[in-house]
Parts: structure tokens; C-alpha cells; sequence
């Protein structure tokens, strides 16, 4: 087709011309179509052999083998290898207009102040910073390998089961225990100072874990001659603790009272080998100006006794004074021994 001022035939774009060499070629007839003009008044518009237009006062236009119009008076369509590296700005970009069909994204491919719900879908990403609401969050999408060590803080636990703590230790001091039951305390020991004042009573100590004692009592009698005899004993075996020992028996005067009449006493710790004298072996139990012949005096005594651990038999013996001033006989006779624990 020709224009008005009979201008040659449009050139025709070879099978394997390229844009750019078909272009150079179509710029010169366009200029002489167009009367060397350039502009929008009074230039006619031009057609192809198809009846499409190629140019016209508004720009030129471009067709692509299949028909479309990769090139018109607003729009410009270039090849990816002929951009330079980095040469679209995202401010270019029309967030509505970008549509991507790569099986993938390279890290730093795509850089954007922020996504809208829908915007994005990926089967695996790599995000700096992620911020995503709750109600965009699956459910238990979240696993522990995802939680840091020590990110969870206390403030973040609302109620713990006592049954999810199994190891570990438990700091006492830091806690408060209500209603614990005496059985679940299994080891250690409670200081003295726990335990409220008159809170243990009688029938909560166990025998002899206080007091060891052990005692022995005659009611008939022993005569008592010039020569030292046995008269009463007891066993006891202690812990090393202090041992009370008590002796009495009541005393018969056999003559009438003179300046000073009396008997020996002598008190011993056995220990199966050898004694040792607690008492005596001269302790004198001398009777008053005031006893006569037939009188009966009572005797008593207490000592402590401070042992090491082992088994003992407490010994009492007497022995009469020179005739005719001494006691006859012993009766009524009582031992009694008691270790002091506490």
C-alpha cells in the first residue's frame, strides 16, 4: 500500500531479520512516508499487507510472527539478554502488573517492602525477620525443633503440669509447697528447729530412745559382818551416754549407841574383766549419838557415772564396822541405773 505522496513500498521483514535490523530499515521509509515531518498533524496513517496499522501520527507499531503487538506507541517489549544487569528499579515495577512463572526464585531475586495474603507461595523460603499474623499461622505448624533453646520465658507458660517435669532439680527455696504429705519426704533429715515446741509427745518416742535404764530390787536381807560381801547389782549396756546409778537400803543396828557406830559402803562398775570404784572402798555410813540397838536406819545414794559404750554391771557392797558398834544386817534392798541419752 502507498501513501498519499506515492511513497515506495514498505519493506518487508525478512524470515530470520531481527527486529532491530528489520527496524533500521523501516525507519527511513517511515520518515519518507511521513514527509520528514515527525509529527501528529496531518500524517496519515500507515497499513501493512495485512491491513494493520505500522504507523500513524500516534507512533509506530511492531508485530511479532504470531500477531501480537510487542511494540507501540506504549509499549515497548525487550528481550531479558538485552537488560542490563540491575537496570529495572522496583520503584519501575507495578506491583499488579508482575507476574513471575520461574520454577524457582534465587535468594535475593525478589526485593519488597511487604506481601499481601495470596501474594506469595513457596514449598520452601528463607525469610529474615518474618512477621506473620496469628490467624496466618496453621495449626501445630510450630514443632520444637522451630523453638530456640531458652526462648520460651515464664511469662510465655500459662499452666505447667507437675507430671511434665521429669529431671532436673527442683530449687526449694524457690517455691512453696501446700499440703505435703509426710510419705513423699524420703530422704534427709528435719533440724530441730522445724519441729514446733510440745508437738512431740510420749507415745512418738520409741523405747529407750531417750533413756536406757535397767534396775533390781530385794526386800530380804544381807547380814553384814566385818568382811566386805556383795549385796545387790544390776546390768546396763549404754551408747556412751552419762549413767545415773542409785543405791538404798535400810540398815539394822545391832548394838547400843555409842560415839560413833556405822558400816562401809563401796559402789563399783563391773565391766567383765575388772572394777572400778565409783564409791569407797572406805566410805564410812556412820550413825548419830541418838540410834540405839534395834534401830533401823534408811541409806540412799546417787552418782553419775560418765562410761564409754559398752555393757556394765553396777556392784554394791558392805562391810560392818568393829564390834560391838556396826549394823547387823541389809534389807529392803534397790539398784537402779539410767543412761542420760539427752
Amino acid at each position: 500500500m502507498f501513501n498519499q505522496r506515492g511513497a515506495p513500498p514498505r519493506p518487508v521483514r525478512g524470515y530470520s531479520e531481527s527486529a532491530e535490523a528489520y527496524l533500521d530499515r523501516l525507519g527511513p521509509w517511515l520518515d519518507q512516508v511521513a514527509g520528514g515531518g515527525g509529527g501528529a498533524a496531518g500524517v496519515p496513517d500507515v497499513y501493512d499487507t495485512s491491513g494493520r496499522v505500522i504507523f500513524s501520527g500516534r507512533g509506530l507499531y511492531a508485530y511479532a510472527a504470531d500477531g501480537s503487538l510487542p511494540i507501540a506507541p506504549n509499549v515497548v517489549q525487550i528481550d531479558t539478554q538485552h537488560l542490563v544487569d540491575a537496570a529495572v528499579e522496583l520503584a519501575k515495577l507495578d506491583q499488579n502488573q508482575v507476574v513471575t512463572c520461574t520454577p524457582k526464585l534465587i535468594a535475593g531475586d525478589i526485593v519488597t517492602l511487604s506481601l499481601l495474603a495470596g501474594d506469595l507461595e513457596a514449598v520452601e523460603a528463607r525469610i529474615n525477620n518474618l512477621r506473620v499474623n496469628r490467624a496466618n499461622i496453621a495449626n501445630a505448624a510450630i514443632g520444637s525443633a522451630q523453638i530456640e533453646d531458652l526462648a520460651v520465658t515464664n511469662a510465655k507458660i500459662a499452666d505447667l503440669a507437675a507430671d511434665k517435669i521429669t529431671a532436673g532439680t527442683l530449687n526449694a527455696a524457690l517455691i512453696t509447697v501446700i499440703n505435703l504429705s509426710a510419705d513423699s519426704i524420703t530422704t534427709g533429715t528435719l533440724v530441730a528447729d522445724r519441729i514446733a515446741a510440745g508437738s512431740i509427745t510420749t507415745g512418738k518416742v520409741a523405747s529407750n530412745a531417750i533413756t536406757q535404764t535397767a534396775q533390781g530390787y530385794v526386800a530380804t536381807g544381807n547380814a553384814i559382818t566385818t568382811t566386805e560381801g556383795l549385796v545387790m547389782d544390776t546390768s546396763l549396756t549404754t551408747v556412751g551416754g552419762p549413767v545415773m546409778v542409785s543405791v538404798g537400803y535400810v540398815a539394822s543396828l545391832q548394838a547400843d549407841a555409842g560415839s560413833q557406830i556405822g558400816h562401809f559402803l563401796r559402789l563399783a562398775r563391773y565391766n567383765g574383766s575388772s572394777e572400778t570404784n565409783l564409791v569407797g572402798p572406805s566410805a564410812l555410813v556412820a550413825n548419830t549419838a541418838q540410834d540405839t540397838a534395834g534401830d533401823n536406819r534408811s541409806v540412799s545414794l546417787t552418782i553419775i557415772d560418765t562410761p564409754p559404750a559398752g555393757t556394765y554391771a553396777y556392784r554394791v557392797y558392805l562391810q560392818a564396822t568393829t564390834s560391838p558398834y556396826t549394823v547387823s544386817d541389809a534389807f529392803y534392798k534397790y539398784i537402779s541405773v539410767v543412761e542420760l541419752k539427752r
